[in-house]
C-alpha cells in the first residue's frame, strides 16, 4: 500500500482524530483512554497549523493511518522541549 507523507491540513482532521481515537483506544501509547472531542482536536490542528509547528500525517488509500508531531510545550519553565510523537495506527503498511 503505497503511503503518502504530508504536511496536516485542515482537510486530515478528521482522519486524524480517528487515528488518535483508534491509538488510544489501544491504551499502550498515549495518555488518552479516547480521542478528545472533534472540535477539541480540530482546534488544536488549525492552532498548530496557525503558530507554523511542524505536524504530518501518513495517509494510504485516502484515510489517515498515522502521525508525527513536534509541538512546544506549554509552559513557560519547559520552553526548550517539545513533544515529539511518532505514531501509527495501522500495522499492515511501512514507510
Amino acid at each position: 500500500m503505497q503511503v503518502e507523507i504530508a504536511r496536516i491540513a485542515a482537510e486530515h482532521v478528521e482522519g486524524f482524530h480517528r487515528a488518535v481515537d483508534f491509538v488510544a483506544r489501544e491504551r499502550k501509547y498515549i495518555a488518552f483512554l479516547e480521542a478528545p472531542p472533534l472540535d477539541s482536536t480540530r482546534e488544536f490542528v488549525m492552532n498548530n497549523i496557525a503558530k507554523g509547528y511542524p505536524q504530518f500525517v501518513a495517509v494510504a488509500g485516502g484515510e489517515v493511518v498515522g502521525w508525527c508531531d513536534l509541538i512546544p510545550k506549554s509552559r513557560p519553565i519547559y520552553t526548550h522541549n517539545e513533544h515529539f510523537r511518532d505514531l501509527r495506527h495501522r500495522s499492515n503498511w511501512q514507510v
